[in-house]
């Protein structure tokens, strides 16, 4: 800035000549700021240049970015003689510091122009930062860590009566550490607290693929609906083997996808179900996009909520090979889909029909599993009874060859 710097007791410098536009900060959160604090007197930017002329130009002074910045910072993030030990023998503090730089670094402060991010810097007085809560864990990754330790424990401990059974590796004495089995209902409540619910209409066809022989048939709703009883000898991701469920998705190629495993030699064809709901079916929707607030944002609602779902949903739609483990490692989604469809179900009041969830075989594409078991599944001719959930419009068959 080629000028000495003027602190107050905020930390922060108030004397700053510069200003600055929205689109020369890429994070949103502080973006968002500028636009909603812009200066209609400001007639360019400091660093970009861009006018009142340009299309979008909003901009403030750049001491109230700075203000934004630090006391934004300054939620998580402290002056670490307040939080950790110091020992010059040692290498001065007995944590993990950061500068100001490597900490805009860390928290994705993205710019066009570096002096931005050398002015603001320099405007701030602390040089250097560590986690303020640095000997806890965030709420996030608390979540997290009983996510992993749920699955461990679920697979290699106890499968039927992990609730009551006694987790050795956990410490109820750590504040910041949640019995793993408590992840089932932290996982509903943030389920219903983000609304992730979808109803899908007696107008939504729902595609179920059966892959047969090549001069083989499928043509009724028995035969292209769940699977029978007697035919449930294979685990699924949301369901263990002898439970029927119906998975299925929107579109054709992520239900073949998500069905049909490549083979050398071309044996098979696939037959394609269309179904549709008999009754407006109540989904969770694993699938909704959001974004997770960063630091910055304003409006940090759900965010350490968010932040877990993210890490949650993408494990729990990992793609698993179909190998000898893969009923062992299907059994943590198979316990939390059990959960969701009847104790989440239970809580609100209201049947929870299925799940729709991101296709680990077709990315940016959904699947779903409705909890209907081969009875529930009917042909177009049959009459509709309160049992009744899919009913089948028509079918196809469909040649292989581009999927293999």
């Amino acid at each position: 800035m080629g000028r000495v710097k003027h602190m107050i007791d905020q930390g922060y410098c108030s004397d700053l000549d510069e200003n600055i536009c929205s689109s020369c900060i890429r994070e949103y959160g502080i973006s968002t700021f500028i636009i909603k604090h812009a200066d209609l007197k400001i007639v360019s930017c400091s660093y970009c240049h861009n006018t009142q002329g340009t299309k979008g130009f909003k901009a403030c002074n750049l001491s109230l970015v700075v203000e934004y910045v630090c006391n934004s910072i300054s939620n998580e993030w402290c002056d670490p003689a307040n939080v950790l030990p110091y020992q010059s023998s040692e290498g001065g503090y007995q944590g993990e510091v950061l500068n100001t730089q490597e900490l805009f670094w860390h928290l994705g402060l993205d710019v066009d122009d570096e002096q931005i991010i050398t002015d603001i810097t320099d405007a701030i007085e602390n040089e250097y930062w560590c986690k303020r809560d640095y000997f806890s864990l965030s709420p996030d990754e608390t979540l997290i860590y009983g996510w992993e330790a749920f699955c461990k424990f679920v697979i290699n401990n106890s499968r039927y009566f992990f609730l009551q059974a006694n987790n050795e590796d956990y410490n109820a004495d750590q504040h910041d550490e949640m019995n793993p089995v408590d992840i089932l209902t932290s996982v509903a409540s943030i389920i219903s607290n983000l609304g992730m619910f979808k109803e899908i209409q007696i107008s939504q066809v729902i595609k179920r693929v059966r892959i047969v022989d090549e001069y083989n048939e499928a043509t009724t709703a028995k035969e292209l609906g769940s699977p029978p009883l007697e035919y449930c000898n294979m685990a699924n991701r949301m369901s263990p083997a002898g439970i029927s469920m119906f998975y299925g998705a929107f579109e054709l190629e992520t239900a073949i996808k998500e069905t049909y495993d490549p083979e050398p030699k071309l044996t098979k064809k696939a037959v394609v179900g269309n179904f549709f709901p008999c009754r407006p079916l109540k989904l969770i929707d694993l699938s909704m996009r959001f974004r997770v607030p960063g630091i910055f944002d304003d409006d940090k609602s759900h965010r350490f909520e968010k932040s877990f779902l993210f890490d949650f949903i993408k494990d729990f739609t990992k793609p698993i090979e179909r190998a000898d483990r893969a009923h062992i490692d299907y059994v943590p989604t198979q316990i939390v889909t059990e959960y969701l469809k009847i104790i989440l179900s239970n809580q609100s009041n209201s049947t929870i029909d299925g799940i729709i969830y991101p296709s680990s075989k077709n990315p940016n594409h959904k699947a779903v599993v409705i909890f209907a078991g081969n009875d529930q599944s009917i042909d177009k001719e049959s009459t509709v009874n309160d049992n009744s959930m899919l009913i089948l419009d028509n079918y196809e068959s469909v040649d292989l060859k581009p999927y293999n």
